[in-house]
């Protein structure tokens, strides 16, 4: 399948590059409201309110073609039982899904750096009030054929628009507690083709033109995750099947060099105060 993939994200962009060890991300400053709580003779005391969210710092890495899936050293620093309900759907379908803890992410760094990975994009995704974002792991994508494996019903295969893949992440942070959150994962394709739809904002309804948008629910998971522990999403056994959902989200092809992608997900509850 000749596909040019181009790696972008739909976020706040940090520059600069580099492997996983050291790496701190900044967070953006949100400013939810003005003004401050004040007191003075007479006044009430307002106690501060907050908002929480999760902050997820993003790398993305690519190595040439089939060293991640058979890399035992990398799959070993990690947990892939925290997915048990969903490896073997993800596996089947060319995807590989691990969790790391504190004392993980500079081995994976020195894996990584042995198998001549390269760091070609770092960002910062903040995510609040339960909503989602994403990142785009193929623009202006051709027509694809997809053949989705899942469970009892077996495999089935459909096309698709020309459009965008992304990865969607939707984050709730725990707000009982400082450093817990829960993740759910989704690929997606964002077809061109849009339709009209009734979008409501502030309480306020209006038609809107908005893309189709194809979710692949079969693999969808959710991880609870703390602060300190990582994501790692890379392309599985199966992704060598071109019509499989991780060859065509997690493989690219470039001066007819193929190469697999790897994201590294760091997520961190944060907790803004609001202004009055």
């Amino acid at each position: 399948m000749n596909m040019q993939k181009v790696s972008t994200l739909m976020m706040v962009l940090v520059g600069g590059v580099c492997l996983l060890a050291g790496c701190q991300d900044k967070p953006v400053d949100v400013d939810l409201g003005a003004g401050s709580p004040t007191t003075g003779s007479g006044d009430i005391t307002r106690r501060p309110r907050y908002v929480y969210g999760v902050k997820i710092g993003i790398w993305t890495f690519r190595v040439p073609l089939g060293q991640l899936s058979k890399n035992k050293a990398l799959w070993s620093c990690l947990d892939e039982e925290r997915t048990a309900l969903k490896s073997k759907i993800l596996g089947l379908n060319g995807i590989r899904v691990g969790v790391g803890g504190k004392g993980d992410l500079e081995k994976v760094d020195k894996i990584l750096k042995t198998m001549m990975a390269s760091n070609y994009s770092k960002s910062v995704l903040q995510i609040f009030n339960n909503k989602s974002g994403a990142i785009v792991v193929g623009r202006n994508m051709p027509a694809q054929t997809i053949f989705l494996y899942s469970g009892s019903k077996g495999i089935a295969g459909n096309d698709y628009p020309p459009g965008d893949n992304l990865i969607r992440i939707s984050a709730a942070a725990d707000s009982s507690s400082a450093d817990k959150s829960l993740l759910t994962i989704t690929p997606e394709i964002r077809s061109d083709k849009t339709e009209l739809q009734i979008v409501r904002e502030h309480g306020t309804a209006r038609l809107e033109e908005v893309p189709l948008r194809f979710p692949f629910k079969v693999v969808r998971f959710q991880l609870k995750m703390t602060n300190g522990e990582f994501i790692i999403i890379a392309p599985g056994v199966q992704a060598n099947r071109p019509t499989s959902l991780g060859h065509c989200f997690l493989t690219s092809l470039d001066n007819k060099v193929e190469f697999e992608q790897l994201l590294v997900l760091h997520p961190e509850v944060v907790r803004i105060e609001m202004k009055n």
